[in-house]
């Protein structure tokens, strides 16, 4: 699965974060405070995507504006309205209902892979590779090594709960 959009919005967000350091250092507090808005809400535009990846991208985003908030508190002199609204930006992306959800949708995904572990290893492998892939290039491993393999991932993944 390819999400080229995440690349963008890394990068909007360091944009950002290096744009501050400069705003920063001319005191320019308003501007420091409109680009942290910016970047919180950046963080909160995958919120509704159902894997795992893009919420960890938020978490990184959200890490930036808050790192950056902090360099403004200590630079800068922020007005009480620049500081509700940076409170107000950074309480919407403090949503752990959505990460619940998110949650959920892996742990469904998790189920798909042990059912098709039960059906058998070449099933398995068949449908993690998308394709008939025994009838490929797969059909010369050796059976051992293919039941060897899920046992293998059986025990690893029973662990893990």
């Amino acid at each position: 699965m390819l999400l080229p959009h995440l690349s963008k919005m890394r990068h909007c967000a360091r944009v950002l974060s290096l744009e501050n350091l400069a705003e920063l250092s001319q005191g320019h507090a308003d501007a420091v405070a409109s680009n942290i808005v910016v970047t919180f809400r950046l963080a909160g535009s995958p919120r509704n995507e159902p894997i795992l990846i893009p919420s960890l991208l938020r978490v990184a985003v959200v890490s930036l504006a808050v790192a950056d908030t902090q360099r403004a508190f200590t630079r800068a002199r922020l007005s009480n309205d620049r500081l509700r609204e940076l409170s107000q930006a950074a309480a919407a992306e403090m949503d752990l209902v959505n990460m619940k959800r998110l949650f959920m949708s892996e742990r469904a995904g998790a189920i798909s892979i042990f059912e098709s572990m039960n059906k058998g290893p070449r099933d398995f492998v068949d449908g993690m590779c998308g394709m008939d892939a025994f009838s490929q290039e797969f059909v010369r491993l050796p059976n051992w090594l293919v039941y060897g393999a899920c046992a293998w991932m059986g025990r690893t993944m029973e662990g893990l709960s």
